[in-house]
C-alpha cells in the first residue's frame, strides 16, 4: 500500500498568500495593534494540503522576521491526531504539560485540567506582558471527537483565544464542531483553500519526481491531463505522480484505480470495509447530491448493471434506517458532507470526479445505467412534487446531457 506523503519542505508548493496572511497578523501583534480576529482557519476538503500548510508555516514563519523580532515570537504546534485514542481529559492534560515544556522549559503544575490551565495562562500572561507574541497551530480538528474538542476548548483553546497577543491557526473541513468561545466561533478569519492551478500541479509533480526518483518526469507524461483528473488537489497530484512513476505509465488515467484505492484507504478507519465503501461511492458518484431517498435507488441500479440481481433487490427494499446508516458512515469517514446550496449530501468533489471518470472508462455500461436511473428518478419526482419540480427538472436535464455525451 502506498504511503500518504508526510510533509517535506522540498515538495511544498504554492500557498504564499496564506503564509503571508499569518505573517501580516503576527507583525500587527508585534507592533501592539489591537487585532479583533486572532483565529485564522484554513478550510478545505481532505487532500487540499491543510496539514502540510500548517506544518510549513510553523516551520518557516520565523524566516520572515528579523533577528530581533524572532526573539519575541513563540510557536506551539498541537497535532490532535497524536491523541485520538486517548481519554479526552488525559489528552488535554498531556497538551498542557507539553505546552509548559515547549514554551517555558518547565512542566505545567496541577493535578486537574482546570489547575493546569490556570497555571499555564498565568505564566503566559507574564511572558506576553514583555511584548512577546504566541502563535498556536492546531492540526486534526475535524477528526477529533467532540468530547475531546469540548475539553480542549475549555482548558486550552478557549483560554488562549481570549489573550490579545495570541494568534491561533487552525485547519477545518467546513462546518464541524460548534465552538462556544466567540474568538473561535465568530471572530475568525476563514481562508478557503483551492486546488492548484495547472502550473503549480506541474511544479509539484516535477518536485516529487526529482526528489523521490532523482530524475525529472518523462516528456511523455501528460501533466495537463493529470491536472484535469486531480482538479489540482495536492494529495491526488502526489498519489498520481508516484503511481505513474512506479508503474512506468505515461497516461495518468491508467493509474486511476490505484489512486482511488490509496485515497479511500487513507480516509477509511476500518480497512475491511474498503470494498463496501468503494461500491457505495461508485453508485453515488454520478449524482450532484444525494440523501437517504436516493441511496437505495442508485445502489440497486449499480448492482443490477453489474449482474447482481439479488443485491439489487435487497437494496431496493432498504428502509430509512438502513440508508441513514450508509449516509452517516460516509459523513463520519469524511467521504461526504452536507451542502446547503445543493440541498443534499455531496461526495468530496475531486474524489467524485475520479470515481466517475474511472467508472465511465472501465465500466461504461454501469455508468450509463446509473445516469439513466437518476434521470428516471428525477423525472418521476418532477411529476410527483410540483412545488419543487424545477429543481428536479434541472437535475434530470443534467443526467440527460451526460447520457448524450457518453452516447
Amino acid at each position: 500500500m502506498m504511503q500518504i506523503p508526510r510533509y517535506h519542505p522540498a515538495l511544498f508548493v504554492n500557498r504564499s498568500g496564506e503564509t503571508q496572511n499569518v505573517v501580516h497578523v503576527v507583525r500587527r501583534l508585534l507592533r501592539g495593534d489591537s487585532v479583533r480576529n486572532r483565529t485564522i482557519t484554513f478550510v478545505g476538503e481532505y487532500g487540499l494540503g491543510k496539514s502540510w500548510l500548517l506544518t510549513h508555516i510553523h516551520d518557516h514563519l520565523l524566516d520572515k522576521f528579523s533577528e530581533q523580532e524572532k526573539k519575541r515570537i513563540d510557536l506551539f504546534l498541537i497535532d490532535l491526531n497524536q491523541y485520538k485514542h486517548d481519554n479526552p481529559v488525559t489528552a488535554v492534560m498531556a497538551i498542557l504539560r507539553h505546552a509548559g515544556k515547549e514554551l517555558f522549559q518547565e512542566e505545567t503544575p496541577g493535578i486537574t485540567p482546570a489547575e493546569m490551565s490556570r497555571a499555564l495562562v498565568h505564566r503566559l500572561r507574564e511572558w506576553l506582558g514583555k511584548g512577546r507574541v504566541l502563535v498556536v497551530f492546531v492540526d486534526g480538528i475535524f477528526d477529533a471527537s467532540w468530547d475531546f474538542l469540548n475539553e480542549l476548548e475549555e482548558y486550552v483553546l478557549g483560554p488562549l483565544a481570549i489573550e490579545p497577543r495570541v494568534l491561533l491557526v487552525l485547519d477545518s473541513r467546513g462546518k464541524g464542531y460548534p465552538w462556544k468561545t466567540p474568538e473561535l466561533r465568530v471572530q475568525v478569519e476563514s481562508k478557503e483553500l483551492q486546488g492548484f492551478d495547472e502550473s503549480d500541479t506541474e511544479k509539484q509533480v516535477q518536485r516529487i519526481w526529482e526528489e523521490t526518483m532523482n530524475r525529472p518526469p518523462p516528456a511523455s507524461l501528460n501533466l495537463k491531463h493529470l491536472h484535469q483528473l486531480t482538479r489540482g488537489y495536492p494529495l491526488a497530484n502526489s498519489l498520481f505522480a508516484v503511481a505513474v512513476a512506479e508503474a512506468g505509465r505515461a497516461d495518468p488515467e491508467e493509474a486511476l484505480d490505484t489512486v482511488i484505492r490509496e485515497l479511500l484507504e487513507s480516509m477509511i478507519d476500518d480497512q475491511s470495509r474498503y470494498q463496501e465503501f468503494r461500491e457505495i461511492l461508485e453508485a453515488l458518484c454520478v449524482l450532484r447530491a444525494f440523501d437517504e431517498d436516493r441511496i437505495p435507488q442508485l445502489l440497486a441500479a449499480y448492482y443490477r448493471a453489474r449482474g447482481d440481481e439479488e443485491r439489487a433487490r435487497e437494496r431496493e427494499q432498504w428502509d430509512y434506517k438502513q440508508t441513514r446508516r450508509v449516509r452517516r458512515d460516509l459523513v463520519r469517514q469524511a467521504l461526504a458532507s452536507w451542502d446547503e446550496k445543493k440541498g443534499g449530501f455531496v461526495i468530496s468533489s475531486y474524489l467524485r470526479h475520479l470515481l466517475e471518470t474511472f467508472l465511465k472508462q472501465e465500466h461504461p455500461r454501469v455508468w450509463r445505467a446509473l445516469h439513466q436511473r437518476a434521470l428516471e428518478l428525477y423525472e418521476e419526482w418532477a411529476r410527483k412534487y410540483p412545488k419543487t419540480a424545477s429543481r428536479w427538472k434541472k437535475e434530470a436535464k443534467y443526467h440527460a446531457e451526460k447520457l448524450q455525451e457518453g452516447a
